[in-house]
């Protein structure tokens, strides 16, 4: 779980290392599944085209640890 409640704001380095860190976890087979992202960090991701289409998002850490916990993973 990539936790990003604490995020207000990512610059563009920030949002490519995000990017290859979610990539190659998908290449170790484990899926990301990403929390706490505000709009407006969801707005930049969306602008420097961070690709999300295989992460799981959910609003909060807690919502992401009981989908976590009910996929068994």
């Amino acid at each position: 779980i990539i936790d990003l409640t604490s995020v207000e704001v990512i610059d563009t380095a920030t949002a490519h290392h995000l990017g290859k860190m979610i990539r190659a976890l998908g290449l170790l087979g484990c899926q990301a599944v990403v929390s706490g992202m505000s709009p407006e960090v969801a707005q930049i991701l969306v602008g420097l085209d961070v690709d999300f289409g295989a992460v799981r998002i959910h609003r909060t850490l807690a919502a992401a640890l009981r989908a976590v916990i009910a996929r068994g993973q």
